[in-house]
């Protein structure tokens, strides 16, 4: 199979890039620390959801057919408020750090028993490294040291750590109370073979199992799986049900086109009623 990001990596894909830029009202500067943080933090603004993905996943059978590509993402977005999961956004990133100037490559990493289950990407300015992960929508650009880095985001506190035992970079959030392991990752970058099959691979994973969304909203966190509700800020969180009037409910937090939000939902519910049908 051709490999389709190395294709897009070598076209730029500077349409994308424009859009972004004209969405977000920036204008192209020079490739430094002051332009990340600028881009990182409206990119934070593109939803983490996998309705777009549910939906293509099940109307389409080739792999090539299936991903979301910058140009589509960013339209989506645009036109019915829709963003994308870590690999989708991280090469979207990618591509709009490239195309700008910036010096980046991809990383993948491991969450609790789950290798290369979640990618980020790698900034490189003059000496110095910097971690950029749009699927956690990190707002800001984490540098890489040896020991421990903490940055301030804008719903939480980011912990980057090495450690010397097994040579792994590890990432733990706190929001004020407690601390928590997200994921690992070695500073390597992963080739686009690699990449594609990660990519490929992500759509046969459980978190295709059910709707999740999240987004960062005025110096909130708004994060929804399946039913549960959970906002997060400097301040705590905030959990309940959406125990009625769920599309409706979506579509007000989110901005989501509900007819999407419906259509995802009905792929899911008939997923599962073969399943079901299977085992009975």
């Amino acid at each position: 199979m051709e490999n389709i990001i190395q294709r897009q990596i070598i076209l730029a894909d500077r349409n994308s890039s424009k859009l972004f830029l004209s969405h977000f009202n920036l204008t192209s500067q020079k490739p430094e620390i002051i332009f990340l943080k600028e881009i990182l933090l409206h990119f934070s603004k593109i939803p983490y959801e996998n309705i777009s993905k549910i939906i293509k996943f099940n109307k389409h059978q080739k792999f090539e057919d299936r991903i979301r590509l910058p140009e589509e993402i960013i339209e989506d977005h645009i036109r019915n408020r829709l963003g994308g999961t870590c690999f989708s956004l991280t090469f979207f990133l990618q591509t709009i750090l490239t195309s700008n100037g910036f010096k980046c490559y991809p990383i993948t990493a491991d969450m609790l028993n789950r290798p290369n289950e979640h990618c980020a990407l790698i900034v490189v300015l003059k000496d110095n490294k910097f971690l950029v992960d749009p699927g956690y929508l990190l707002s800001e650009p984490v540098q890489l040291i040896y020991g421990s880095n903490i940055v301030q985001t804008q719903v939480s506190t980011i912990e980057l750590v090495y450690d010397d035992l097994d040579e792994l970079y590890h990432v733990y959030s706190f929001d004020g109370i407690y601390k928590k392991w997200r994921y690992c990752f070695e500073d390597k970058p992963v080739s686009d073979d690699e990449f594609q099959k990660y990519w490929e691979a992500s759509f046969f994973k459980g978190t295709m199992n059910g709707i999740c969304l999240n987004q960062i909203q005025d110096g909130k966190m708004m994060y929804v799986h399946n039913d549960y509700f959970r906002i997060t800020s400097l301040k705590g969180k905030e959990k309940k049900k959406i125990s009625e009037n769920y599309i409706s409910s979506i579509n007000k937090i989110y901005g989501i086109t509900p007819e999407l939000i419906e259509q995802a939902q009905s792929l899911l519910l008939e997923k599962k009623r073969k399943i079901n049908q299977n085992l009975t």
